[in-house]
């Protein structure tokens, strides 16, 4: 667990007993400023640019019927131009610490072309500081929406039952990064396979690095999954509900349906600001998953093995749709036929396998290091 997660919820600890003292009316705002406060002592270049940034979307939004339709595209694109630039080079020569710029970057967009596509009203700034000064979602997501934030925020209220489940989701969250990932994974696991965090030796091998990448694809899960988990049971001690970010992705029965379920918020995000306009535009649903595609990658960093990472995925992607067109299969969570555990277990490992082998075909195949 990272310094900025432990503090977090110590001062969300903090934040929760003072924020259900207050009346009704004061506690939204009471959680937004606490959360600036938090960021000017942990990283006050993050609190700066996150008001900044904010203060600007307000501006575009509430103005953009007198200042022309192309001023929000326009605004959204540097906004994602200006973060891929940061993380792929000025990061790398700057002193500044940073903290949440990618999740920031993409509620920013959403907020952007929701008003533009005139799914969402121009909200009021005060609005737009509530819902980006949320401390639980900064550092790990999920990337939730402006519309279920505000309307949560509306509809809070104290329940005994919510705030308890809410306490043991972070606890159980917490056991999931620290002990099974960090502990388990990383060290034990890592120790065994002969290299401890996972990181595979200079002499490693295509089969060495595909076993560590599927060990590392699990190490992720946990991990991440236990960040949501910390996130979404901080707010839910706050009486909010928020987006869940994993719906048990190893039970997918392809690709597509993997990636449908895992870190939910992105994928949901990539396919409607990215997926169905680069598709409607283009015409074409493989430019669209492509593009997609390139938005996961991208999003975790600005290199080329992410631009292979992503090529890499789409392929699984549509050889999936493929294989589902012509075996006529019904792929569904609610619908599908049930399958056997064998079944399942074998599917599992197929995925996980495909998912892991990315790592070395692109390091050791094609000469990208990552």
């Amino acid at each position: 667990m990272t310094a900025f997660v432990f503090e977090t919820v110590i001062w969300m600890l903090a934040v929760t007993a003072v924020f259900w003292a207050l009346r009704p009316g004061w506690r939204m705002n009471f959680a937004a400023l606490a959360t600036g406060a938090f960021l000017l002592w942990w990283s006050a270049a993050t609190a700066v640019l996150l008001f900044g940034s904010t203060f600007l979307v307000w501006m575009v939004v509430s103005r953009c019927g007198r200042m022309g339709h192309w001023i929000v595209p326009t605004v959204a694109g540097a906004l994602v131009g200006g973060g891929l630039l940061w993380r792929g080079f000025i990061l790398e020569m700057s002193m500044l610490h940073l903290t949440g710029g990618a999740y920031m970057v993409l509620r920013h967009v959403h907020v952007l072309m929701d008003v533009r596509l005139r799914r969402l009203e121009p909200p009021r700034f005060e609005e737009l500081l509530r819902y980006h000064f949320f401390l639980p979602v900064i550092g790990a997501g999920p990337i939730h929406r402006f519309q279920n934030h505000r309307r949560e925020c509306q509809r809070h209220r104290w329940d005994g039952a919510r705030f308890a489940g809410g306490a043991e989701r972070v606890l159980f969250g917490a056991a999931k990064v620290c002990v099974l990932g960090d502990y388990i994974l990383a060290r034990k696991v890592g120790f065994l396979l002969g290299a401890p965090d996972l990181v595979p030796p200079v002499t490693a091998g295509f089969g060495q690095i595909w076993v560590l990448s599927a060990v590392e694809w699990m190490h992720l899960y946990v991990t991440f999954g236990g960040l949501s988990d910390i996130a979404l049971g901080l707010a839910a001690m706050l009486g909010l509900r928020l987006e869940e970010n994993f719906n048990h992705p190893w039970k997918a029965r392809d690709l597509l349906e993997f990636w449908s379920r895992w870190h939910m918020t992105l994928s949901i995000w990539c396919r409607d600001y990215v997926y169905l306009p680069v598709s409607a535009w283009t015409r074409s649903p493989m430019l669209g998953l492509l593009a997609a595609m390139l938005g996961i990658g991208l999003w975790h960093d600005s290199s080329a093995y992410y631009v292979l990472w992503s090529c890499y995925h789409a392929v699984g992607v549509a050889g999936s749709q493929m294989l589902r067109r012509h075996f006529r299969m019904e792929v569904s969570s609610e619908k599908g036929v049930r399958r056997g555990w064998m079944a399942a277990l074998v599917t599992s490992v197929l995925l996980l396998a495909w998912l892991a082998a990315a790592r070395p075909v692109i390091t050791l195949l094609l000469g990208f290091p990552r």
